[in-house]
């Protein structure tokens, strides 16, 4: 069986991600203003060398980050892969360059450098690992409600989804109301079970932790993982989520992405 695993370069999942209109602004109370590239951005990518043409990222308020990099349809993500992270805002300018690209096994290095608007609630810039550099531009997650100042609601992820690792494999993820959920594979093979709850930043986000069993084909996922989800709702109805998390170690990395009709 297939293990849940990540094959392809930079988030969502799969779920990578600054300051927006309103929407994304972080203003602490500090002497005078301080604007972060705090935020969830969606866009576009150019000259990704696996072929991926879109991304998802967010940035939390620390500077921590997860990009999610793969192929957007009609209120749809496929994940090929993820990178990790953590950066420093500096008027208008996020940079990274000891971030970890789990697209690859063994994961690699990744440096970001990026530029964030908090007027114009955009976010471009590069990434960068062994494979090359690759062109990102995005902004607000389009045709969706979404805002990052919002606290996740367990609501929306309540409830069973079908959603897909990174090589394609599919997996039931049944979620119950308190956030606990049993994750798996369809047609037999790895298992696991979690936790999600509101982040700890009261922002529009997840915490996530995953616990697989002691079988065979979850070998290699080396027993537990704890990330970040996301859950946004499009017109028509249509909620998508993803999820990413990392071992302690860091050396090994999952993504699931999935869409269902909104609850």
């Amino acid at each position: 069986m297939k293990q849940i695993t990540i094959g392809g370069i930079a988030a969502v999942a799969a779920t990578l991600a600054l300051v927006a209109c309103g929407d994304h602004a972080f203003v602490p109370d500090v002497e005078g203003p301080v604007v972060t590239a705090a935020g969830v951005y969606s866009g576009s990518l150019t000259n990704d060398p696996a072929g991926a043409t879109d991304f998802t990222a967010i940035v939390l308020d620390d500077g921590s980050f997860w990009t999610l990099y793969g192929q957007a349809g009609v209120a749809t993500f496929t994940v090929q892969g993820f990178g990790r992270g953590s950066g420093n805002s500096d008027g208008g300018a996020f940079a990274s360059s000891a971030a970890t690209d789990f697209g690859f096994t063994p994961p690699v290095v990744l440096a970001l450098e990026a530029t964030y608007d908090a007027g114009a609630g955009t976010f471009e810039g590069t990434y960068t690992t062994v494979s090359g550099t690759t062109d990102f531009v995005g902004g607000d997650i389009p045709d969706s409600s979404y805002a990052f100042q919002n606290p996740a609601n367990l609501a929306m992820l309540t409830g069973l989804w079908d959603v897909q690792d990174m090589d394609g494999t599919l997996y039931t993820l049944d979620v119950a109301a308190d956030g606990t959920f049993e994750l798996a594979e369809q047609g037999g093979g790895c298992t696991g079970s979690g936790t999600f709850a509101p982040h700890d930043s009261d922002r529009g986000v997840f915490a996530v932790t995953v616990n697989y069993d002691d079988v065979v084909e979850c070998t290699n996922q080396a027993g537990s993982a704890s990330g970040i989800a996301l859950a946004y709702t499009y017109t028509g109805a249509l909620t998508d989520q993803l999820l990413v998390a990392v071992n302690d170690g860091t050396t090994f990395g999952m993504a699931l992405a999935g869409t269902r009709p909104s609850p």
